[in-house]
């Protein structure tokens, strides 16, 4: 899970459409998705952000297909919301990540984030949510890390 985290962290940091990752049998075909079914509150603390935002990364229910724990993660992220300081472009590409997560198949993995057509024409909006992610959450992620490192 480490390494699917640390592979997908790198891809999402680099906007995610370096043409790389899967496109197979998980994905949703959301490609181009406005994220407009997403109507996650503005108000959100950024630790609670970014608490619920590293959970993607956490070891799930092995019991439960990766698919299902990832619309999971990705209701519990539109549950959660935003912070209110995060800007209306960094929110239009959180309202594209979590929609296209919303609607992966069951077997869908991390790597299926990857997929172009995560931000297809989106690119600029899906930039800033993960410039502001990362740099808001660059602690929760660190010792996140840590800890799938030293299990």
């Amino acid at each position: 899970m480490l390494a699917a985290a640390v592979t997908l962290t790198a891809a999402l940091t680099a906007c995610g459409n370096d043409g790389g990752g899967k496109s197979g049998g998980g994905n949703a075909g959301a490609g181009g998705d406005t994220g407009k079914d997403v109507s996650a509150p503005s108000g959100a603390s950024v630790s609670d952000y970014c608490d619920a935002y590293v959970r993607l990364f956490a070891e799930g229910d092995v019991d439960a297909p990766p698919g299902s724990q990832i619309r999971d993660w990705a209701a519990d992220m539109e549950q959660v919301g935003t912070p209110g300081e995060m800007s209306d472009e960094a929110r239009a590409g959180f309202e594209i990540f979590v929609s296209y997560a919303k609607q992966v198949g069951d077997n869908a993995d991390l790597s299926d984030l990857e997929a172009p057509e995560v931000v297809k024409d989106r690119e600029k909006e899906f930039g800033a949510f993960i410039s502001y992610t990362s740099e808001q959450c660059s602690e929760q992620m660190s010792d996140l890390f840590s800890e799938l490192g030293a299990g």
